[in-house]
């Protein structure tokens, strides 16, 4: 009887050591896979905000770097083609291009999935309806929607805010790119597939309504920034688009605000535009050649200068890597660029590059790397950045 016993804890001893190993290993494994689940630091802590994603998969990952480039977080989300990101108070939000399905992190911490117009376009399909951007600008958030066909015609529209509640102001014929607010006025800048043209629209905060302002060379507003310069608003943009065109060509325009007009354009002809920025009074704009060209306010040449040997240039002109207008974050004093590997490899996913305004020089260069991850994360990406 005392052996039987005897040999019936041993047994048990066995099985719950075995137990408890198997829930070891388990719970080792899911730690290791789970990095969805907890989050080493908040969004508000974090330096650099990047989220990969998936073009027709509800996939993406958030990845969070301190200011030393070094990463704390991976967690995953089921965003799918997430292309821009704002941050309101200390919540962020992550917009898709591709669903009406988009993301906020609560407190830098927890996500949750939210819906653009949902109650207005109920009857039309909203669930389909992508943004074609968000952007922050002067202390506002706009969020454009790609609405689709509706009554016979094709409609987007920018959300924003007047006197404390969200407003909506509906812009037909459009495919947007870009915009920017200047006190009561919207600048929306975007393509009219009619006219075969890039327009300006300035909308009115007050009353909703917009006016389209044409420009010579339309591709002057060909990129996806608009960027402000004193109560100018400057657009920039190539014909490199263009398959039919006869020779390179890029141009400059600048808006009046005070008046809501095409003050003046500059024609580059050979030109392909790398991009622009403001700084100090000045538009600087970098050409594909490694050429700086600076401009006054009123689009008076003011410096050209040879920058080809400079790494803003090098990094961003290489075939190597891919540069968006959108992944280009421009501050008070310093200018922030995502630029993703070309070979599609998760061991180099790409950089974050911060480049100092006033002399271009590269002050940081943070690597993207997911070497664990089996699929392809950044079919789509976007990026915030915390401070200057």
């Amino acid at each position: 009887m005392y052996s039987i016993k005897n040999k019936s804890r041993k047994i048990f001893v066995l099985l719950a050591c075995v137990i408890i190993l198997l829930a070891l290993i388990v719970l080792m494994f899911f730690r290791r896979h789970s990095d969805s689940e907890k989050l080493s630091i908040d969004a508000t802590k974090a330096k650099y905000i990047v989220t990969l994603s998936k073009r027709h998969q509800e996939k993406g990952v958030l990845l969070l770097f301190d200011a030393k480039g070094q990463m704390h977080t991976k967690k995953r989300f089921s965003g799918c083609d997430i292309i821009s990101s704002v941050k309101k108070n200390n919540d962020y939000y992550f917009y898709s291009m591709r669903q009406n399905k988009h993301w906020k992190l609560h407190g830098g911490k927890s996500f949750t999935p939210f819906s653009l117009m949902k109650k207005k376009y109920a009857k039309h399909d909203y669930e389909i309806m992508p943004v074609w951007f968000a952007t922050e600008t002067s202390g506002d958030i706009i969020e454009a929607m790609n609405i689709g066909g509706i009554g016979g015609k094709y409609l987007s529209n920018i959300i924003y805010t007047y006197k404390g509640k969200r407003r909506e102001t509906v812009i037909e014929e459009q495919n947007l790119t870009a915009a920017i607010r200047y006190k009561s006025h919207i600048y929306v800048q975007g393509y009219d597939s009619n006219y075969n043209k890039n327009f300006i629209t300035a909308v009115n905060c007050k009353n909703g309504k917009g006016v389209k302002l044409g420009l010579k060379n339309s591709f002057a507003a060909q990129g996806s920034r608009l960027l402000k310069l004193g109560d100018r608003i400057v657009t920039y943009g190539d014909n490199s688009g263009n398959a039919l065109k006869k020779g390179n060509k890029a141009a400059i325009a600048i808006i009046d605000t005070r008046k809501n007009r095409i003050l003046g354009e500059k024609l580059l002809k050979g030109k392909e535009v790398l991009f622009g920025f403001t700084h100090k009074g000045r538009i600087k704009l970098i050409d594909y050649d490694g050429i700086l060209h600076e401009y006054d306010k009123n689009l008076r040449e003011k410096e050209i200068r040879n920058i080809s040997k400079k790494e803003i240039y090098i990094n961003n002109s290489s075939e190597e890597y891919l540069v968006e207008d959108m992944n280009i974050i421009e501050k008070t004093g310093n200018i922030y660029v995502l630029r993703m590997h070309s070979k599609l490899d998760n061991k180099l996913v790409g950089y974050i590059d911060k480049y100092r305004k006033s002399d271009l020089k590269l002050l940081q260069s943070v690597k993207i790397s997911l070497p664990d991850e089996k699929d392809w994360m950044g079919e789509n990406s976007c990026f915030y950045v915390n401070g200057d």
